[in-house]
């Protein structure tokens, strides 16, 4: 509010008085000085309206002012009031109250406003934060980096690399490694790279190829791969036809004459097939006409693969593996170490690394750790714990060791099968026990039967040397172990009635590999519905045993 106004020149106004409700209009050509209370100004002053009464105003005032600088009228004049100096007095008095209203003492409402407007912010801060840490935990949001994978991408890029100027490749590049070890991120983040260069390099035109990706687990029958190869292509443009769907029988023969027919002007096609493993039927047939492909003079081809068996190539038939050789880049699974270290860069990839205690992290790490070391469980675990955070009605705090047991308890124990490992009997949980110690020794997701009935064997020995059930007098050892083999032949058949075990009966015998190692030959064993961290966590949980227990933790 301006407390005074010098107005020059012309002017038209309207000033309106918040001490009362008349309104006070001048038009005038000319003003020399006008000293205006916008508040505060009494009723009782008379206010100059023409031009006339302010010249009688301004001597007045002038007036005052000549006798009040003699002393002797100052002490006559000073309980005298004109109407200059009520107007005067008036503006002073209002620049007074309007000072000391300037800065009011908020009152208890206010407070409370106050901190409640804070409390709101605090909440939505919190909120944003534990929104930016859900989306860095997806397990998408890679952010173009896979850390911990270096040397792996490195060994795969320089395969696809070199296979592409060379115009193809008879060797097969075999990616394995365990379920969530970043086998198909590290291949597709290399492949991309590729396509980059080729389109952004000088070079480009050395680095140009046509890239087919199957997933055969997403395959109805292992026949209908070649259809997909066939749509891929020609919607990439490499084989000119329709681009709908045909027979398989049809797909196939098409796919042999493309491959027949190849130039050296042609573009290279790598062709990745992921989980190579549902591709494998019991004569193989499928495999081999894919493999046979590069015997081809010209095919200008290179096949990658990826399966989660590791002894996947030793499996396959001499006529299937005559076909091609084997380039192995072999993904370990992520220690703790690991495991945290991606967590902790995922986080802070989206400024959320608040969000999380640091103690929560290092415990989901080596939990996970402890059993596959799959990172796609850890960032499961993770966003269960960070979803259980949101639903305390907490208004701040990260996410506490509290809420990461809860989700343990909702993610690694809410398997059905997991209640069931926790509730059946000791031979069962024992015949579960060495098929998970034979697991882990041979970082493999099929196990063979005489392998795990061996060592069912073993561990009732030594585990039991002195129960009478298991030890009969005048019993020789040979027939104790068979009599052991055919216990676990029972309880492999009862895990296999509850969909805890599926077993998968291996190739026979043939005449072309007759000096196979009988240890080889029978049915092999997998996990149905389980993951290894939850039948793990189960045996751990339902064990008695000191010295089971304590094998268990160490195979971990």
């Amino acid at each position: 509010k301006a407390q005074a106004a010098i107005i020059l020149g012309p002017l038209t106004a309207t000033l309106r008085f918040s001490s009362g409700d008349a309104s006070l209009q001048l038009r005038t050509a000319t003003l020399q000085f006008i000293f205006v209370s916008f508040d505060g100004m009494p009723q009782s002053v008379a206010v100059p309206s023409t031009p006339s009464q302010r010249s009688r105003a301004l001597r007045h005032r002038e007036s005052d002012e000549s006798e009040l600088s003699c002393p002797s009228k100052k002490r006559r004049l000073c309980g005298k009031q004109t109407p200059a100096s009520a107007w005067g007095q008036a503006q002073t008095s209002s620049q007074d109250s309007s000072a000391s209203s300037a800065k009011p003492k908020p009152p208890a409402d206010q407070q409370r406003q106050a901190a409640q407007l804070a409390d709101i912010k605090t909440q939505l801060a919190q909120k944003g934060l534990l929104l930016r840490a859900s989306a860095a935990l997806q397990p998408q949001a890679t952010s173009g980096q896979l850390p911990c994978r270096e040397d792996e991408q490195g060994q795969v890029a320089s395969h696809l690399r070199s296979a592409i100027r060379n115009g193809g490749s008879s060797n097969v590049l075999y990616v394995s490694g365990m379920p969530g070890t970043g086998k198909t991120a590290s291949v597709l983040q290399a492949v991309d790279k590729l396509q980059l260069k080729s389109t952004s390099s000088r070079e480009g035109s050395q680095c140009q190829f046509t890239f087919v990706h199957i997933n055969a687990m997403c395959l109805n029958h292992p026949n209908a791969v070649y259809g997909e190869i066939l749509q891929q292509l020609r919607l990439a443009g490499a084989d000119s036809g329709s681009t709908r769907r045909c027979a398989a029988g049809s797909a196939m023969e098409k796919l042999q004459t493309f491959f027949q027919r190849r130039e050296s002007q042609d573009l290279v096609v790598v062709l990745l097939i992921d989980e190579l493993d549902c591709l494998a039927t019991r004569n193989q047939a499928v495999l081999y006409r894919i493999f046979n492909w590069l015997m081809l003079p010209m095919h200008r081809m290179v096949i990658v693969t990826i399966s989660n068996t590791m002894d996947l190539p030793e499996r396959l038939l001499p006529r299937v593996s005559s076909r091609f050789g084997l380039v192995r880049v072999d993904f370990s699974p992520y220690n703790k170490d690991q495991i945290s270290e991606i967590l902790r860069q995922r986080l802070d990839s989206q400024d959320a690394g608040m969000a999380f205690e640091p103690s929560v992290l290092k415990l989901c790490a080596a939990r996970i750790a402890a059993g596959s070391g799959d990172i796609r469980k850890a960032l499961q675990l993770c966003r269960r714990a960070l979803e259980l955070r949101q639903q305390s009605g907490q208004k701040a705090g990260p996410v506490s060791l509290e809420h990461l047991r809860g989700a343990e308890k909702d993610i690694l124990h809410a398997n059905p099968s997991a209640f069931a490992v926790r509730h059946i009997g000791r031979g069962a949980r024992l015949f579960l026990s060495a098929f998970l110690l034979e697991r882990r020794k041979r970082e493999a997701e099929g196990v063979p039967f005489r392998k795990v009935s061996s060592r069912y064997a073993k561990l009732l020995v030594a585990l039991r040397p002195d129960n009478p059930n298991f030890q009969k007098t005048g019993e020789s050892g040979q027939s104790r172990l068979h009599a052991h083999l055919e216990e676990a032949a029972v309880l492999l058949r009862r895990l296999e009635a509850m969909s805890l075990i599926v077993q998968q009966v291996q190739r026979q015998a043939v005449a072309e590999d007759a000096d196979a190692s009988a240890s080889s030959k029978g049915p092999v064993l997998s996990l149905n519905t389980l993951d290894l961290d939850e039948l793990s966590g189960a045996l751990q949980e339902a064990e008695t045993d000191p010295a089971m227990l304590e094998l268990l933790r160490e195979s971990c």
